[in-house]
């Protein structure tokens, strides 16, 4: 994050920097968070998918991650991860020697990181949390034009759920590597 730090330094007309933060160490990735934004000037952290032993960010464990999130007020940019190794085998593994982006852009990462969404306002993190902030890429990876239809399918459950406005309330979306005009418009 220093070295980070120094090349926006360099040229802050042109760029700003999100903070790499140690997910593994939640108390330690917060502390971070707070001293890269604080004192580096950062805007945020990003964060990956399924973390080195398989958790979702969702995780209670991570929690302490959006707090210092929420208390510094800037946001995290969720960032697809490859996704669970079970789930690849059962859905595409048989053709990723023909076509490996399946296991990442093509379909994956939308896999990855379209689950992490639903996972983290399913947990109840952004009402413990209501202003939290949180970006996702790539058009947010399909969910905008399923969260209709997810809100109304998971309040058909004993539990209800106001998963669309969380999502549209805590979720903010960017074209980055998804530059596709029939999908804006």
């Amino acid at each position: 994050n220093d070295r980070l730090a120094e090349a926006v330094k360099q040229h802050p007309d042109r760029f700003a920097a999100f903070a790499n933060i140690p997910v593994n160490d939640p108390k330690a990735a917060a502390d971070e968070l707070e001293r890269a934004c604080d004192k580096l000037g950062m805007k945020g952290a990003m964060v990956h998918g399924l973390n080195q032993d398989g958790l979702f960010i969702d995780d209670k464990r991570f929690w302490p991650i959006f707090e210092r999130a929420r208390k510094l007020d800037v946001p995290i940019y969720l960032h697809p991860g490859v996704p669970h190794e079970a789930m690849a085998e059962a859905y595409y593994n048989d053709y990723l020697k023909d076509f490996p982006a399946l296991g990442n852009a093509a379909w994956g990462y939308t896999i990855d990181t379209a689950t992490q969404i639903l996972r983290m306002i399913l947990s109840g993190l952004f009402v413990k949390y209501p202003k939290l902030k949180i970006i996702v890429g790539h058009q947010g990876e399909g969910m905008p034009f399923l969260v209709d239809r997810v809100n109304e399918a998971v309040n058909r459950g004993p539990k209800q759920c106001a998963f669309k406005e969380h999502f549209c309330n805590n979720f903010w979306i960017t074209t980055s590597g998804h530059f596709s005009t029939p999908a804006l418009t």
